[in-house]
């Protein structure tokens, strides 16, 4: 049974919302404009991206990139409707 999302989860997901990333590229993103405000490590972040595919808020695919393959991460119905209700909620 999959863990219950967290703050971190619901973070990942609204800017998955906007568009599908790479692990990279979303690590990145929250590196660049929310680790000031709201820190939290990358192995963190990795692990959670995880998590929110085996909650089935996410899905995860293998793509070609530059140089290796990556993983890209896109929302799921389910996820948007997680993440309307957690945004909905005191």
């Amino acid at each position: 049974m999959p863990s219950k999302p967290t703050s971190t989860s619901f973070a990942l997901l609204g800017l998955l919302g906007i568009q599908s990333w790479t692990a990279y590229g979303l690590v990145a993103q929250v590196k660049r404009n929310m680790h000031i405000v709201w820190p939290r490590s990358e192995a963190h972040l990795y692990a959670e991206l995880k998590r929110i595919v085996e909650r089935g808020h996410a899905t995860a695919e293998v793509v070609d990139g530059k140089r290796r393959q990556a993983t890209r991460y896109t929302i799921t119905p389910e996820g948007r409707a997680a993440l309307q209700d957690w945004l909905a909620s005191e």
